[in-house]
């Protein structure tokens, strides 16, 4: 995974930010892998994909795939089963080379109970300014980081999926 940040280019900054990169993933990687743990198939779509792919992207890393059953890996699209609770199912999807970006990761589930939880969670980051909106459903980060990344939200009946891109964009 080719993922970056600005950061890393600046001299003078970038001996600092490996440091804080290096603290903060063996503290957060093992806390994150207990949260996972923790909550098992019980967490929904969102907090999943908060976890397991937004996260992750967001702090230059994999995503998390750990503890998840493999699926299927199809055209360059791996897919792990989150959830499978009565008519709900839930998949974790990683692709390794989207027509849109450099890496995607995506959470895909039968219900839209987690379209509201996503929303506020978005709505909170472009008052930030962290993310602005560029499209219907389509939000990108602002600044912060580069490549920049891209979340979107899909809702077709019944079924939603929340993706975030890795693009070949900068700011």
């Amino acid at each position: 995974m080719r993922i970056w940040g600005w950061h890393m280019t600046n001299s003078g900054i970038g001996y600092l930010s490996a440091l804080r990169r290096l603290c903060v993933g063996h503290i957060v990687g093992p806390l994150g892998i207990t949260v996972l743990t923790a909550t098992g198939a019980h967490a929904g779509a969102w907090e999943e994909f908060e976890t397991r792919c937004l996260m992750q992207f967001e702090n230059q890393e994999p995503a998390i795939v750990d503890g998840l059953e493999l699926i299927d890996t199809v055209d360059g699209v791996t897919r792990y089963l989150i959830e499978k609770n009565g008519d709900v199912v839930s998949y974790l999807g990683i692709e390794s080379e989207p027509d849109d970006g450099l890496s995607a990761c995506y959470i895909q589930e039968n219900s839209t109970r987690s379209a509201e939880a996503f929303s506020k969670w978005i709505a909170e980051r472009v008052d930030l300014e962290r993310y602005a909106a560029t499209d219907d459903n389509v939000w990108s980060s602002q600044l912060w980081i580069e490549p920049v990344i891209e979340l979107h939200l899909q809702e077709n009946g019944d079924a939603l999926v929340i993706r975030i891109v890795e693009t070949e964009l900068e700011t």
